[in-house]
């Protein structure tokens, strides 16, 4: 067994005698979220938030990418979209700012 873990199985051991599931749960307790049932609540109210935001901005990135002579089914790799929030952003007519407002209204 390697330090690594060896270390990580202590970590784990350690966390059980102290009451807690496993060492994420032992971690997370002092800090805001205190439950990693909690983050995961955050984490999906996220991914809820930015559902509808998210789809504006992918549709306004196809838009712009079939201005520039692209195909309206074409699925934009992460370098096509980078170039295009790029350019967008230069515009300033990419509204990417939704997704920020989005997450800013909910709470931890």
């Amino acid at each position: 067994m390697t330090f690594l873990e060896q270390l990580l199985t202590h970590r784990h051991d350690l966390a059980k005698l102290l009451g807690y599931k496993n060492w994420a749960a032992y971690a997370i307790e002092p800090r805001m979220a205190k439950t990693p049932e909690a983050v995961m609540g955050f984490l999906n109210r996220v991914r809820e938030a930015l559902k509808a935001p998210l789809k504006a901005e992918m549709a306004e990135l196809l838009a712009e990418h079939v201005k520039l002579g692209g195909k309206a089914n074409a699925k934009l790799e992460s370098s096509d979209r980078l170039y295009l929030v790029s350019k967008l952003q230069r515009t300033s007519s990419l509204s990417m700012r939704r997704s920020s407002r989005a997450i800013s209204k909910l709470e931890p």
